[in-house]
């Protein structure tokens, strides 16, 4: 009866062990569920950065606008999910101290996939180019980016994890490009897809001489301040030294560009292209 007690314990202690079993980073397979633990060594919304003795690698804890999981750097963090390209999903995380959040379950759709994220268009930019007074011709209206664009890549580089902005650029074919930095100081460049809110590029670096962008407020009072002056689509906003350039179309389909001080957003230039 003892021998047969033990080898039963000796099967469970197995079985732990198997459960238990982690991944080095640099080693994680292409596909199954896999356990990593490390180092959180940067954090932004609900994504963050784990890193082990052999590597590091971008952990997705899904949106925050569904759930914050407040994850901060320092924290020594066991994750169990499964590689999505240069992403790890995460499907449980395991805190120093036993608390494990549950972030997706192990087969089946996200919990969040049929909720629609909570943007604030309505109370956090300026309206679309026809909340101005103004009409633009169907060529006009094809070009660039709207207010509405500009405000909900915001939206999604801020839950990103972006707290300046150097430059948001229209790269055709309904792509946005935003540059500038993250909340722990790296330079940061995401391409989103404005149909699907989808990044579609994403691009990570120390910074080398610290932030020197605009904030998502500035960057909304810039729109403002272009539609006054007659700009209805947006081709580029971009912090060049002093000052913050504009580029874009009037309601006439006309190029335009205005330049304002990025101090006080003076407007010190405004040209048009016939």
């Amino acid at each position: 009866m003892l021998r047969n007690s033990a080898i039963i314990l000796s099967i469970v202690a197995f079985i732990a062990g198997t459960a238990l079993a982690e991944t080095r980073i640099q080693d994680l397979p292409g596909r199954g569920d896999a356990t990593i633990s490390g180092l959180v060594t940067g954090a932004w919304g609900n994504t963050f950065v784990l890193e082990d003795d052999s590597g590091n690698i971008i952990v997705e804890g899904g949106p925050a606008w569904y759930r914050e999981l407040d994850i901060e750097a320092g924290e020594r963090l066991r994750v169990t999910g499964r590689r999505e390209g240069e992403r790890f999903a995460a499907i449980t995380i395991e805190r120093e101290d036993g608390d494990i959040l549950r972030v997706r379950p192990e087969d089946g759709p996200a919990p969040w996939a049929a909720r629609e994220p909570r943007h604030r268009a309505d109370t956090r930019s300026p309206g679309p180019a026809s909340d101005t007074g103004l009409t633009d011709p169907p060529a006009a209206q094809q070009r660039g980016m709207g207010p509405d664009d500009i405000n909900r890549v915001l939206d999604i580089a801020v839950e990103y994890g972006f707290v300046e902005f150097d430059e948001i650029e229209y790269e055709g074919d309904n792509v946005i490009e935003v540059e500038g930095w993250l909340d722990n100081g790296w330079e940061a460049e995401i391409e989103v897809d404005m149909a699907t809110g989808r990044l579609l590029k994403e691009k990570r670096e120390r910074s080398r001489g610290g932030r020197a962008g605009i904030t998502a407020d500035v960057v909304r009072q810039v729109v403002t301040i272009a539609l006054e002056q007659g700009m209805v689509r947006f081709d580029e906003i971009e912090l060049d030294s002093r000052k913050i350039e504009v580029d874009g179309w009037d309601r006439y389909g006309r190029e335009m560009e205005i330049e304002l001080d990025d101090r006080d957003l003076t407007v010190l230039k405004v040209k048009f292209d016939d």
